[in-house]
């Protein structure tokens, strides 16, 4: 029995002392993931129970973000004033008219403006990788942040369609932020 229980209190121990040593990498690079434990696990399975290395690595990215883009233009229109004034006047006293002001209707200058609609898009990827790969990225520094980060984009500027897009509803106006209330959409 006390053998068992010393068998049982060693085994939590170490189970204790794995898991800080965990925690500590995990929370000292600031990622979930350290894939530094991947990479000794790779190296040596049987410190992590295990016979063989890991083969069926597999790095989940997921992405939200929100953009704005270029709508249907509108149009601004600028008021425009046009006052004349006219006098007459002599070189005799007393003979001068005075001034006359005569404001003609307003005219309005039309220019176009830029409109922007608000989008959300989100995808998901997984990327397979090997034990070579893990440690190359850890070698290299890479985070799974930067990984996803380099991946995702790739894809995503090859094909755009695999990121699911959707108008938030939305809507940014250039039209009129010159002169408010005189623009149009």
């Amino acid at each position: 029995m006390k053998i068992l229980f010393t068998l049982i209190f060693f085994s939590l121990v170490s189970f204790a002392a794995q898991a800080s040593t965990t925690e500590a990498r995990s929370s000292a690079n600031g990622f979930d993931l350290d894939l530094a434990i991947i990479a000794d696990a790779c190296n040596h399975p049987d410190h992590y129970n295990n016979q063989n290395a890991p083969t069926n690595i597999q790095i989940s990215c997921s992405v939200f973000q929100m953009n704005w883009r270029m709508g249907k233009p509108g149009t601004m229109s600028f008021p425009g004033i046009r006052v004349l004034t006219t006098g007459v006047s002599t070189n005799k006293t007393g003979v001068g008219l005075g001034n006359f002001d005569f404001t003609f209707p307003e005219t309005r200058s039309t220019f176009p403006c830029p409109n922007f609609t608000q989008t959300s898009s989100n995808g998901e990827f997984s990327f397979n990788v090997t034990c070579q790969d893990v440690a190359a990225m850890v070698a290299a520094g890479t985070s799974t942040v930067d990984y996803c980060d380099a991946e995702m984009i790739a894809l995503v500027e090859a094909d755009e369609s695999l990121m699911v897009t959707t108008l938030t509803g939305k809507t940014a106006t250039g039209c009129g932020m010159f002169n408010s209330g005189h623009g149009q959409n």
